[in-house]
Parts: C-alpha cells; sequence; structure tokens
C-alpha cells in the first residue's frame, strides 16, 4: 500500500509542490483487559488529541483506559523532535473511578505549554488544566464541574483562557447547551462575560468549541439543531467576539442542510480568520461535505467550493482542521475507498484541490480526531481501530509534508509498493531500479531487518501492523510503506 504521494511541477518559473509521506514515529494505545474488539476498540487513543501550533507537543486521550478502574481513562503529553522523527512522553494522568472517561476531550494551547481536559464523576462532569513549568506539569486553577457531561474544551495560545462547550446543558431548555469562556486570574477560573446559551431543546448548542490565540473569539457548533419538525438534525456554526464584557455574533449563522449535522467537525485558525466546517450527515446516503470560510469585515464569505463526498456512509466532515492561513486543510472521512476510512490534504489553488490521501486499514478506522501545526506541514491522525499484533490498541499516526518553493527543474522521483500485503512469508518490494536497501521498523521505531534484496523473508515477524523503509538514490528522503504481517 502506498503511503506517500509526490506532487510534482514542472519547469514554471515559480512553484510550491509537497512531498506527503507517513512517519515511523507512530504512537500506540493499550488493549483492555474487557477484550477489545471491532465494536468496542480498544483504549480509544486515536479518538480524542491536539497539537501546539508548531507541532512540537501534542496531547492524546485514552478514555477507555482501564489500568486503575474500568474505563477510567487516560491521557498522554508527547514532545515532537522533527530532526530525529521522536516522540517523548511527558506526562500520563490516569483515571481512578470505573467510567471516569477522562480524557473525553483533550486540548493544548498553541504554545505547547497548557493541557485540558475533561471527564466524568457520576452524571457531573468536570475540566481539569495543567502547565508545564519547564521541568514538571502541575494543575493551574480550581477543577471546574458541571451537571452535565460530554464536555468539549478549548485553550487559547497561552493557555490563559479556556472555553468549555456544555451540549447537555439545561440551563434554558432540554440538552439545548451553552459555551461558557474563563479567564485565569489569581489561579483561579473567572468566567468571561455571560453564559453563551441557545433557545431550542435537543440543539446540543456547544458540541464543538474552537477559541482564536487572543481567547476573545470563539467559534462553536450546534450540530443536532433542528429548524423544525420535518427538517431536523441541520446543525449550525456560529462565531462570537469578546468586548465589553459581553459575548457578541460575528456575521451571520452557518447552517447546514436537513440531516446534514452541520459542525460535526469544527476549526478556527490561530487568527480566527479561517473557519471550517464539516456537515458529516448531508445527503441521504450521508456522504457529507466540508466548506470553509474567510472573515472580511465582520461577514463571512465561503471560501472556494463546498467539498462534497463520494463515498455512501462515507460521512465526510466529521473531523477537520486549517493551516494558519487558510490554504492548506485536513478532513477525516469514516470511510475510504475500501471502506476503511481516509485522510485527505487539500490545498487552495483558485479552488480546493486534492493534493493527499491516505486511506486507513480497519473499517473506519482513519475517522478519528485530526490536528496539524500552524504551518500545515505536519499532521496528527488518529486511528482508534488500529491493531497492533493482532489486538486492537488505537493508534496516532504522524504525516509530513516537505515543502520546496523555488525555481528548477524538479525530477519525478520513484514509488515503491509491497506485493503482497498484507503477507506472510516474504514481500517483494516493487518499483524503480533506483532502489538501494530497505529496513523493517516496528511500531516503536527499532529496526527488525536490513536488506538489500526486494525479495524480503517476513516469516521471523510478529502478526501486526510494520513500516519498510525504502532507501534510494543519494541524498534522498527515504520513502515509508506501511506492512501488515499476517
Amino acid at each position: 500500500m502506498k503511503l506517500r504521494l509526490l506532487l510534482i511541477t514542472l519547469l514554471i518559473t515559480q512553484f510550491t509542490y509537497s512531498q506527503y509521506y507517513m512517519l515511523t514515529d507512530s504512537v500506540w494505545g493499550h488493549k483492555v483487559s474487557n477484550g477489545a474488539n471491532f465494536s468496542n476498540p480498544a483504549s480509544g487513543i486515536g479518538r480524542e488529541l491536539a497539537a501546539s501550533s508548531d507541532g512540537t507537543r501534542f496531547i492524546l486521550a485514552e478514555k477507555f483506559n482501564d489500568s486503575i478502574a474500568s474505563r477510567a481513562g487516560a491521557i498522554h503529553v508527547y514532545s515532537y523532535d522533527s530532526v530525529l522523527n521522536k516522540s517523548t512522553k511527558e506526562l500520563t494522568i490516569v483515571g481512578h473511578q470505573s467510567s471516569e472517561y477522562l480524557g473525553s476531550d483533550v486540548q493544548i494551547s498553541g504554545d505547547g505549554s497548557v493541557i485540558a481536559f475533561s471527564g466524568e464523576s457520576g452524571s457531573n462532569g468536570y475540566i481539569k488544566v495543567y502547565k508545564y513549568d519547564g521541568s514538571s506539569w502541575n494543575q493551574k486553577g480550581d477543577s471546574l464541574s458541571f451537571t452535565s457531561t460530554d464536555l468539549e474544551v478549548s485553550l487559547n495560545k497561552d493557555g490563559s483562557v479556556l472555553a468549555i462547550g456544555n451540549s447537555y446543558d439545561d440551563a434554558v431548555a432540554s440538552n439545548a447547551g451553552s459555551v461558557s469562556i474563563y479567564e485565569l486570574s489569581n489561579n483561579k477560573w473567572t468566567m468571561l462575560g455571560s453564559l453563551i446559551t441557545e433557545s431550542k431543546a435537543g440543539a446540543r448548542f456547544g458540541s464543538k468549541v474552537v477559541l482564536d490565540d487572543t481567547g476573545f473569539r470563539v467559534a462553536t457548533a450546534a450540530k443536532y439543531y433542528n429548524q423544525s419538525d420535518i427538517i431536523q438534525y441541520v446543525g449550525y456554526v456560529k462565531v462570537y467576539d469578546y468586548s465589553n464584557n459581553n459575548w457578541t455574533q460575528v456575521g451571520s449563522t452557518l447552517n447546514g442542510t436537513n440531516g446534514s449535522f452541520a459542525g460535526a467537525g469544527l476549526d478556527l485558525s490561530n487568527d480566527g480568520k479561517t473557519l471550517i466546517f464539516g456537515a458529516s450527515g448531508y445527503g441521504n446516503l450521508s456522504v457529507g461535505f466540508v466548506k470553509v470560510y474567510s472573515e472580511i469585515n465582520n461577514s463571512w464569505t465561503q471560501k472556494g467550493s463546498t467539498i462534497y463526498g463520494t463515498v455512501t456512509g462515507g460521512y465526510l466532515g466529521g473531523t477537520v482542521a486549517t493551516a494558519d492561513n487558510g490554504l492548506t486543510i485536513a478532513v477525516g472521512s469514516q470511510e475510504g475507498s475500501s471502506a476503511d476510512g481516509s485522510f485527505r490534504i487539500y490545498q487552495f489553488e483558485s479552488d480546493w484541490t486534492v493534493k493527499f490521501q491516505q486511506n486507513g486499514w480497519r473499517e473506519g478506522s482513519l475517522a478519528g480526531e485530526l490536528a496539524m501545526n500552524n504551518s500545515g506541514t505536519r499532521f496528527f491522525v488518529g486511528d482508534d481501530l488500529a491493531k497492533n499484533n493482532g489486538e486492537y490498541t488505537g493508534a496516532m499516526y504522524i504525516f509530513k509534508a516537505d515543502v520546496v518553493t523555488g525555481s528548477e527543474k524538479i525530477k519525478i522521483l520513484p514509488e515503491y509498493i509491497l506485493s503482497p500485503n498484507p503477507s506472510f512469508n516474504q514481500v517483494l518490494i516493487q518499483g524503480s531500479s533506483d532502489f538501494e536497501y530497505a529496513t523493517i521498523i516496528d511500531s516503536k521505531g527499532s529496526i527488525l531487518l536490513t536488506s538489500r534484496k526486494r525479495k524480503v523473508d517476513t516469516s521471523f515477524l510478529r502478526s501486526g501492523i510494520y513500516f519498510v523503509r525504502v532507501h534510494y538514490g543519494r541524498d534522498h528522503t527515504p520513502i515509508i510503506l506501511k506492512l501488515i504481517k499476517k
């Protein structure tokens, strides 16, 4: 299976092109003791994740982790070295109560110094925030408690402002939802302005919430909003600005269509000027759609055409992310060409153009959360149905884009595939004649075998997922292929 797509521009005076490929330093979850299977996918790693603006630190959740108690949950914070392609775990916080679901949602500040996560305590929900002081992580401010669960969180650039989406809030109407924004003052979280609410029952306002860098602009969604008894689950997205102790809506409401669940996926650029949302239920066959908007003079103008899904039950747009310049976006779909989930990268070139697509390896597997750095060159992709050594564990993959801008002639680089894949006792590396050697690497990044032959013995490998790093020519970045061993 190809894990890399080379996008080439030939003989033009100025060009920008990208080589997208998956890095070998993936992060894997853990098998849960109650027997994970397809309908009970392990610890849930890959469902919730977030990354700092520069992509050097990220947070992962395992809301079903049972190392201490059944479904108590856990969160993990990693630093990432892009030169060594190595992730190093810095922090783990584990839940201690059954069904605490610690890590139901997670977020990290743009500068990577602050994390926030949600969990449950009986029928109540809570939010906790931790800050890194240069040597250790310590809780900042008091824990925030709510009378409902399934809370969403977001942080501004330095982690001094916290937004909380409480989509089951009954303050105005049953499950109408609300959004509250807090500022850290004297080590206490103090609400900024009033509670932002929705009046229609069942709308679940606050089902998604995203802050910009300042913390004074927030985007939120009510993906279950019904326009009438007939036109249901339309969903909508709204954006608010904070001024004079009030939250005021910016521009008009961005509505979905009947059954589209607009706001299922939602992201806002760091400067708050670009908004992307997905309506994953759009169409009679739930193909989904994605729209991107630019804010100009307090008005939202659609950027490019609407991106429509093409796969029945694909739910395109359930997860989305945007780079800071609004010209690169990432979109997740529950099903790809083989009903296995997919992750796509688009760039704006007079309209949205697919630059890379990676399909998953299990039904719906690449439907986990997405995150990217602010330059749109590093992507963090959740795969909550990933298998490791035959067990459902979940995983997060890191994809990289090498972006080059200049004026020269570009040679088309070679491509390789593995056959058969999945393999049993051996695999053949097919492709260009520039092949020099290949290494097989496990999920921890350890080199298991180096071969200068294209036909590689795999009989010694246990069942699971491995990576084949293909080296060719001189001074070229190796091509990385995924190998499934049966």
